[in-house]
């Protein structure tokens, strides 16, 4: 990655802190009042960049258009000149997309004089700044192509730690984030709807492709049935790299219970109906409660059962 130089400037012009530098290129921030200028460039000469991590929010377009229409543009969107005589945003899409509809013909722009990585650095910067509620899967991609380019740079610093610093975040969450981008695409897509968590997701990054899917088609299956916790996702995570990983995942999330558990399960089974709430319906020259043992009852109740069943079957064959 080259280089990038700031504007010459007056010998009597204060000489920026690096800070202030940093702003000048990534941010827009001017050092003084001849390093940058404003200039309106007509909507129609401005291309979004496709490949980007982040999602257009149409509520963001919405309030930059009430906005714009009450006091204007506050502050002039990024871009970098093209070859064709055109200019890619940097910074700003949510902008351009208010001026458009507004129905607006120009937009108050900043020219960056920038190379591909920086171009990127300003995009993903710009955006992460924003008081939006990203998605995982966006933060993640963000985090990750932001570290590559600074490993690019040169930068002495530890790559994660500078984009955690970046970011106003602690590094461990921009390992987490990042790690997420290694799961299969509908895994993915289930950390960012809430389906599975961010730390499950973390887990299951490391599971071989195959083994990935295969939990994600038994998710969108039993999905409403199961929460998939942390601890199973570890363990998930074990019995992969050991090579054991469930054939039938069904054996892993119900596993057979023990005989205590059993037995336990038989007791809730079991249904309780107190003897003077069936004194309406047994006749009392079939059941004496001072004479007869419960079991008595018991057996009435089956055979009762029985020939209700068996009349309600013959009377449906007639009909």
């Amino acid at each position: 990655m080259s280089k990038f130089s700031l504007p010459q400037r007056n010998t009597m012009s204060p000489i920026p802190t690096p800070e202030e530098a940093y702003n000048s290129v990534l941010l827009g921030t001017k050092i003084n009042n001849d390093s940058e200028k404003i200039i309106e460039i007509n909507i129609d000469l401005l291309d979004e960049i496709d490949e980007q991590p982040f999602r257009i929010n149409q509520n963001k377009v919405e309030q930059y258009a009430e906005s714009i229409k009450e006091i204007g543009l506050l502050e002039p969107i990024q871009v970098r000149a093209t070859n064709n005589g055109r200019y890619e945003v940097l910074a700003g899409r949510h902008r351009v997309r208010a001026h458009k509809l507004l129905g607006l013909n120009k937009i108050k722009s900043v020219i960056k004089n920038v190379d591909n990585d920086t171009a990127r650095l300003i995009l993903l910067k710009t955006n992460t700044d924003r008081d939006d509620d990203f998605l995982p899967s966006e933060l993640g991609w963000a985090y990750r192509e932001e570290e590559e380019l600074l490993k690019n740079s040169g930068t002495n610093r530890p790559s994660t730690a500078q984009v955690a610093e970046n970011n106003n975040t602690n590094r461990k969450q921009v390992y987490r984030y990042k790690r997420i981008t290694y799961l299969e695409p509908i895994l993915l897509h289930m950390v960012d709807d809430k389906t599975i968590s961010l730390y499950v997701g973390v887990e299951l990054s490391y599971l071989k492709k195959e083994n990935q899917e295969k939990i994600a088609n038994y998710i969108s299956v039993y999905g409403d049935k199961i929460k998939l916790s942390v601890e199973q996702a570890e363990n998930l995570k074990q019995l992969d790299k050991e090579g054991n990983f469930p054939k039938e995942l069904t054996e892993f999330f119900d596993p057979p219970k023990s005989k205590k558990t059993q037995e336990k399960a038989k007791k809730n089974n079991i249904i309780k109906i107190k003897l003077d709430e069936l004194e309406n319906y047994i006749p009392n020259d079939i059941y004496h409660p001072e004479e007869d043992n419960p079991d008595d009852i018991k057996f009435f109740i089956f055979e009762a059962l029985e020939f209700y069943i068996t009349n309600r079957r013959n009377d449906t064959n007639q009909s």
